[in-house]
Parts: structure tokens; C-alpha cells; sequence
């Protein structure tokens, strides 16, 4: 049976650095508009995928795909590689619940760790 994952907002903003945009821009608010937009959905979409994998995971439903992705040789035993994928999908859903602060475009990110 198919079953229906809703994931409401929580009224809060997105956080998101953007450019300023100066009233000579005619486009360029309705630019900052639609990339909002496509952030807010991004972020939608993430916290959906998420959840669904956290489930999955505790309901050990990602045999296949662990084995597909992270089987083989190694140090790590079948239970120990579900728990670390398990405790990694737990950080980024309380990240994304603690709220991401998005920077558009990406190349204005300054002092990061990817020197932007």
C-alpha cells in the first residue's frame, strides 16, 4: 500500500543571502523571486527525502541499496554501515530542521571551505 508523506512548512522563513537588486533592474526582483522560490522547494524536497530514508533505514526496507552502494569489502559488518548511514541521515535532517542559511548565487559565498 502506497502510504502519504506530508511535509508541512513551519511558517518560517528560509534564510537565503541574495544580491540586492536596485529598482534599474526591472528583472532582477522577479529573478530573486524565482530562485527564492526554487530554494524553497529545494529545501522542501530535501527534508522529504530525508524523512523518507530515515524510515527506510529504521526499517532496515535499504538492504538493496546499502549493499548496492556501500557492500563489499571493508571493516564495517552489514549492521555497522546501516548505523552510519543511519546516524549521517539523522545529522543532515536535524540541520535542515535547525534551518540551512542558503547563499544564491553560490559563487558570493566568501570564506568557506571551498575557498568561494
Amino acid at each position: 500500500a502506497a502510504l502519504f508523506r506530508i511535509f508541512p512548512t513551519n511558517g518560517r522563513a528560509i534564510p537565503i543571502s541574495m544580491p540586492k537588486t536596485s529598482l534599474l533592474h526591472a528583472g532582477a526582483a522577479s529573478d530573486a523571486t524565482a530562485a527564492q522560490e526554487e530554494i524553497a522547494i529545494s529545501d522542501r524536497r530535501a527534508k522529504a527525502w530525508v524523512a523518507t530514508v530515515i524510515v527506510e533505514m529504521n526499517a532496515w526496507g535499504a538492504r538493496s541499496f546499502r549493499q548496492k552502494w556501500f557492500g563489499g569489502s571493508g571493516p564495517l559488518g552489514a549492521d555497522a554501515v546501516q548505523q552510519r548511514i543511519l546516524r549521517t541521515m539523522n545529522f543532515v535532517d536535524r540541520e535542515l530542521l535547525d534551518g540551512m542559511h542558503y547563499v544564491y548565487p553560490a559563487d558570493d559565498a566568501v570564506q568557506t571551505a571551498c575557498n568561494g
